[in-house]
């Protein structure tokens, strides 16, 4: 989602601002029934390709991931599934962008000079939905 190439990848699939909400409002996995995630993602039989968006398995992984960034020292069981789902090489690739993402938010948090850029500015202006959403406190209790 955004302007120029999403994901810095030309060929990346461009989110629109109804399914970036709708993954933003889906309930964090500590509020979820946690054991038909784990089994799913448990049983599949090859590592699975990367999900399109909104794919019930792109959920199922995000789930796990959202457990393993929250809490990666009482992630042992997410951490087994989703090396499982994924295979070896994914599952190194998916923990990197994890490692870079939670280094991004603490380089934000002890920054907080840091201002949001303008086009993010101009997106959130003409979609207060999105704004309210990307701008609210994290639900990171579990």
């Amino acid at each position: 989602m955004g302007y120029g190439a999403s994901a810095g990848d030309p060929a990346a699939q461009v989110q629109t601002v109804d399914q970036v909400i709708e993954l933003l409002q889906t309930p964090p996995p500590w509020r979820r029934e946690l054991e038909p995630i784990y089994n799913s993602l448990a049983a599949m039989e090859a590592p699975v390709d990367w999900p399109a968006p909104g794919e019930e398995t792109e959920d199922k992984l995000f789930a796990v991931c959202a457990l393993i960034f929250v809490n990666p020292a009482q992630s042992d069981r997410a951490l087994n599934v989703l090396r499982h789902a994924l295979g070896g090489a994914r599952f190194e690739y998916i923990l990197a962008l994890l490692a870079f993402v939670r280094t991004a938010h603490f380089w934000t948090v002890v920054h907080p000079e840091i201002e949001i850029e303008d086009d993010v500015k101009e997106l959130m202006n003409k979609h207060k939905a999105l704004a309210a959403l990307l701008l609210q406190e994290p639900d990171t209790s579990s």
